[in-house]
């Protein structure tokens, strides 16, 4: 989305240091006493806390789960998702337009992407597992058996 990206707002990267500094204010204020009691030692624990919340968490898992579909449908539907943008917005527009149509189109990736996921990749792995499960199952078959 090549038009809705130069639209973009002048000084955005304020807004991604300020979320950074606050979110590490937030961080340090409620890991600061462990760490003051124990050391370095908890940060080996504290990084593995947060990499197992940030795992099991339900969106990433399924995002995990479509990722292969949604790496095979992003192209097309960007395309898509650009023209249709250029046909609903022919002049320039602002910063908060192209980026909500950007996180619109994006978002709409996904549903798909979850339906390719079930009629496609899905089965496919099935039918490949019991394809290479039955080849190891079965015994080779002599002219005596026939």
């Amino acid at each position: 989305m090549s038009r809705a990206t130069t639209a973009g707002t002048p000084y955005g990267y304020v807004a991604m240091d300020f979320f950074f500094v606050l979110s590490g204010f937030i961080m340090s204020y409620t890991y600061l006493a462990d760490f003051r009691a124990r050391g370095m030692r908890a940060y080996g624990p504290f990084l593995a806390k947060r990499a197992a919340r940030i795992v099991q968490a339900r969106p990433f898992y399924f995002l995990g789960v479509v990722s292969f579909s949604l790496y095979l449908l992003h192209s097309p539907f960007r395309d898509v998702e650009l023209l249709a943008f250029q046909s609903l917005f022919p002049e320039k527009v602002g910063a908060a337009t192209a980026l909500a149509f950007a996180f619109i189109g994006a978002c709409s990736t996904i549903p798909v992407a979850w339906l390719a996921y079930v009629t496609v990749e899905r089965p496919g792995r099935k039918l490949l597992h019991l394809m290479l499960v039955s080849k190891q199952d079965r015994a080779p078959v002599t002219l005596a058996q026939v």
